[in-house]
Protein backbone atom coordinates (compact mmCIF):
# COMPACT_ATOMS: atom_id res chain seq x y z
CA UNK A 1 0.00 0.00 0.00
CA UNK A 2 2.52 2.24 0.54
CA UNK A 3 4.24 1.70 -2.60
CA UNK A 4 1.09 2.84 -4.11
CA UNK A 5 0.99 5.97 -2.59
CA UNK A 6 4.61 6.79 -2.44
CA UNK A 7 5.40 6.43 -6.38
CA UNK A 8 2.42 8.35 -7.01
CA UNK A 9 0.01 5.23 -8.12
CA UNK A 10 2.30 3.85 -10.48
CA UNK A 11 3.55 6.68 -11.92
CA UNK A 12 7.24 6.26 -10.87
CA UNK A 13 7.81 2.66 -9.97
CA UNK A 14 9.69 1.76 -13.49
CA UNK A 15 12.10 4.98 -12.59
CA UNK A 16 15.74 3.21 -12.08
CA UNK A 17 16.65 4.36 -8.98
CA UNK A 18 13.65 2.64 -7.15
CA UNK A 19 13.86 -0.21 -9.59
CA UNK A 20 17.50 -0.86 -8.52
CA UNK A 21 16.25 -0.71 -4.91
CA UNK A 22 12.58 -1.72 -4.67
CA UNK A 23 13.19 -4.44 -2.29
CA UNK A 24 15.25 -1.65 0.15
CA UNK A 25 12.91 1.09 -0.55
CA UNK A 26 9.40 -1.70 0.56
CA UNK A 27 10.89 -2.85 3.52
CA UNK A 28 13.17 0.07 5.00
CA UNK A 29 12.24 3.71 3.30
CA UNK A 30 8.70 3.81 2.63
CA UNK A 31 8.01 2.29 6.30
CA UNK A 32 9.84 4.65 8.37
CA UNK A 33 8.88 7.68 5.87
CA UNK A 34 5.49 7.06 6.26
CA UNK A 35 5.85 6.54 10.40
CA UNK A 36 8.49 10.18 9.98
CA UNK A 37 5.26 12.18 7.88
CA UNK A 38 2.44 11.21 10.74
CA UNK A 39 4.53 11.68 13.33
CA UNK A 40 6.49 14.56 13.14
CA UNK A 41 2.65 16.21 11.78
CA UNK A 42 1.03 14.89 15.38
CA UNK A 43 4.10 16.13 16.75
CA UNK A 44 4.17 19.54 15.36
CA UNK A 45 0.54 19.79 15.39
CA UNK A 46 0.85 19.21 19.19
CA UNK A 47 3.55 21.28 20.18
CA UNK A 48 1.72 23.97 18.31
CA UNK A 49 -1.68 23.30 20.23
CA UNK A 50 -1.19 21.77 23.38
CA UNK A 51 2.27 23.56 24.40
CA UNK A 52 2.07 26.70 23.31
CA UNK A 53 -1.25 27.91 22.49
CA UNK A 54 -3.06 26.13 25.42
CA UNK A 55 -0.51 28.96 27.53
CA UNK A 56 -0.43 31.62 25.85
CA UNK A 57 -1.79 34.00 23.10
CA UNK A 58 1.61 34.66 21.44
CA UNK A 59 1.17 32.35 18.85
CA UNK A 60 -2.38 32.78 18.03
CA UNK A 61 -2.40 33.38 14.36
CA UNK A 62 -2.42 32.09 10.94
CA UNK A 63 1.23 33.13 10.56
CA UNK A 64 2.38 30.86 13.41
CA UNK A 65 0.17 28.17 12.30
CA UNK A 66 2.16 28.72 9.03
CA UNK A 67 5.21 28.91 10.36
CA UNK A 68 5.24 25.55 12.16
CA UNK A 69 3.67 23.75 8.76
CA UNK A 70 6.02 25.03 6.69
CA UNK A 71 8.91 23.87 9.49
CA UNK A 72 7.44 20.46 9.36
CA UNK A 73 7.22 20.47 5.58
CA UNK A 74 11.05 21.13 5.59
CA UNK A 75 11.97 19.26 8.19
CA UNK A 76 9.93 15.60 6.41
CA UNK A 77 11.65 16.71 3.26
CA UNK A 78 14.84 16.55 4.80
CA UNK A 79 14.37 13.28 6.56
CA UNK A 80 12.96 11.72 3.54
CA UNK A 81 15.90 13.06 1.22
CA UNK A 82 18.50 11.90 3.27
CA UNK A 83 16.76 8.62 4.28
CA UNK A 84 16.25 7.88 0.48
CA UNK A 85 20.24 8.53 -0.32
CA UNK A 86 21.75 7.10 2.39
CA UNK A 87 19.50 3.78 1.99
CA UNK A 88 20.83 3.42 -1.43
CA UNK A 89 24.20 3.95 -1.76
CA UNK A 90 23.74 7.10 -4.06
CA UNK A 91 26.17 10.30 -4.04
CA UNK A 92 23.17 12.44 -4.77
CA UNK A 93 19.70 12.75 -5.03
CA UNK A 94 18.00 11.52 -8.57
CA UNK A 95 14.79 12.79 -10.08
CA UNK A 96 12.85 9.86 -8.11
CA UNK A 97 14.18 11.13 -4.84
CA UNK A 98 13.72 14.48 -5.10
CA UNK A 99 10.17 13.89 -6.30
CA UNK A 100 9.96 11.16 -3.49
CA UNK A 101 10.72 14.03 -0.89
CA UNK A 102 8.11 16.56 -2.48
CA UNK A 103 5.39 13.63 -1.92
CA UNK A 104 6.00 13.27 1.37
CA UNK A 105 6.38 16.83 2.41
CA UNK A 106 2.57 17.24 1.01
CA UNK A 107 1.78 14.01 2.77
CA UNK A 108 3.02 15.64 6.11
CA UNK A 109 1.13 18.71 5.11
CA UNK A 110 -2.35 17.08 4.42
CA UNK A 111 -1.62 15.07 7.81
CA UNK A 112 -0.52 18.79 9.64
CA UNK A 113 -3.76 20.07 8.68
CA UNK A 114 -5.96 17.15 9.60
CA UNK A 115 -4.05 16.84 13.15
CA UNK A 116 -4.66 20.56 13.36
CA UNK A 117 -8.39 20.20 13.03
CA UNK A 118 -8.55 17.36 15.69
CA UNK A 119 -6.29 19.16 18.04
CA UNK A 120 -7.15 22.60 18.24
CA UNK A 121 -10.05 22.13 20.79
CA UNK A 122 -7.58 21.57 23.17
CA UNK A 123 -6.51 25.10 22.74
CA UNK A 124 -7.41 27.76 24.57
CA UNK A 125 -6.80 30.63 22.46
CA UNK A 126 -6.00 28.49 18.86
CA UNK A 127 -9.10 27.55 18.60
CA UNK A 128 -9.77 29.15 15.27
CA UNK A 129 -6.18 28.63 13.92
CA UNK A 130 -6.49 27.56 10.89
CA UNK A 131 -10.10 28.98 10.45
Amino acid sequence: MLETFYTLFGAFDQHDTYLANQDNFLNTVFPFLAFSAVGLALLFAFIYYILFNRFSSSFNSIGSWLLFLSINLFIVAGITLYESVSNTQAEGADAFVIILAVTNAVYATVFFFAFSLLLKYGSKYAKGTPF
